[in-house]
């Protein structure tokens, strides 16, 4: 969602979630509230509903699994088994695309430099959401996800089970509301905007030694020019053997 340009924090996102059951964007809505979901599909006439669980494909990938609800396989439609679309982005890239949404225009160079310095080497699988989270979520939808359970006969999702555990310290992992926040956002905007005044600082202060450098040579040059005027001169030429004279008897 967020190359749909989505700027809103994930914290934000989340709470949307569970006030609304659903996340809009633009023209876009994403569902969670399943059950509100699959009664609104059943509603319609002429429609055959098969709900699954990404959960459940053992291994499988999900165009196998979606291709074999329609008696076909993947090579039917030229996809390999093993087909994958939409991988999970680097870290980096979420990241400059966050900070893309929010500025409203592309990041410059130092923005650049400095995603790829805090987060080029963060792996994605580091990013997950905060156990808090999960929690809120899974609280919020218990009631829809058991009717899920039973109207589909689709065994619960094994990461709720997780989910009742006695809260962590830490799951070891960096959160997505701490990554996709104002503050990350804004922290990143100060450290661009203080690298840009300091080489500014830099840039003036070369200009200013460029300068004075301009200035010596200059100053260099016209002792040189009046030295050869001197030099030229009729009294330089007359009085030349005497100074020669003066240096051998001294």
């Amino acid at each position: 969602m967020l190359y749909a340009g989505v700027v809103a924090p994930f914290a934000e996102f989340v709470d949307e979630l569970i006030a609304e059951g659903r996340f809009g964007w633009q023209e876009w809505t994403f569902p969670f509230d399943y059950r509100r979901l699959l009664q609104s599909l059943e509603a319609l006439g002429g429609v055959d509903v098969v709900a699954r669980s990404y959960d459940g494909l053992d291994g499988r990938s999900l165009f196998e699994d979606f291709f074999a609800i329609l008696g076909l396989t993947p090579g039917d439609v030229g996809l390999g088994a093993d087909h994958r679309a939409f991988p999970r982005p680097p870290l980096a890239d979420l990241v400059r695309a966050f900070r893309r949404n929010r500025k409203a225009a592309p990041l410059d160079a130092i923005e650049e430099d400095l995603v790829t310095a805090l987060w080029g080497d963060v792996p994605g699988t580091a990013l997950d959401m905060s156990r808090r989270s999960r929690r809120r979520l899974a609280a919020a939808f218990e009631e829809a996800n058991r009717w899920l359970y039973e109207r589909w006969a689709i065994a619960p999702f094994p990461g709720m089970t997780a989910l009742r555990e006695p809260p962590d310290d830490g799951d070891g992992v960096l959160s997505l509301e701490t990554v996709f926040s104002p503050a990350s956002d804004d922290r990143l905007a100060r450290l661009a905007a203080a690298i840009r005044a300091d080489r500014a600082a830099l840039g003036s202060e070369v200009e200013r030694l460029e300068r004075a450098c301009a200035r010596t040579a200059a100053e260099r040059d016209a002792v040189r020019r009046e030295l050869d005027l001197l030099r030229s001169s009729r009294s330089w030429r007359i009085t030349a053997p005497l100074r020669s004279l003066r240096a051998l008897l001294a």
